[in-house]
């Protein structure tokens, strides 16, 4: 019985692990969801995710988004 704290410890660090991992590609998401329903303000954006303005600018390329696009343009 001294094992399963241990194993529920493991389990959770491995939870822990996934969500970090994915961390990334959720940011990319909801970055290109803001930019597309007309959130340009790159400042705005970066502090709203506490990341800096070139990694928002990656996550923008990154989900195939250029910024000197205006927003009636996308699709």
């Amino acid at each position: 019985m001294t094992d399963q704290p241990h194993h529920e410890a493991r389990e959770v660090l491995t939870n822990i692990a996934f969500r970090r991992d994915n961390l990334a590609t959720e940011r990319r998401q909801w970055v290109a969801i803001a930019w597309r329903g007309g959130d340009r303000n790159v400042n705005a954006l970066a502090d709203a995710a506490d990341v800096s303005r070139n990694t928002i600018y990656a996550d923008l390329k990154a989900q195939g988004l250029d910024r000197s696009t205006p927003v009636e343009e996308e699709s």
